[in-house]
């Protein structure tokens, strides 16, 4: 499996991305990028999953299966020299 990410940009964008379904499951999802500086431009994104899950515990009757995940990730692009 090879992942791969778009590079920061000098152009200030982003998108953001959120959606409910079933089983209470939301998912937020968002993306900003940027110059900092001539020459320097930063991307950040992040994204965050809950859920209540499906499954019942046959012996108990409580719901099982309930989520929590949350991920961030950053990039650096640094151009040095003009050439």
């Amino acid at each position: 499996i090879l992942v791969q990410s778009a590079e920061p940009s000098q152009e200030v964008g982003g998108r953001a991305k959120i959606t409910y379904g079933r089983f209470n499951e939301l998912k937020v999802q968002g993306y900003v990028s940027g110059g900092l500086t001539e020459g320097i431009a930063l991307d950040i994104e992040g994204a965050y999953r809950n859920g209540d899950g499906f499954q019942r515990d046959i012996l108990s009757g409580d719901k099982v299966g309930k989520h929590t995940s949350w991920s961030i990730r950053t990039g650096l692009k640094a151009e040095i020299s003009p050439d």
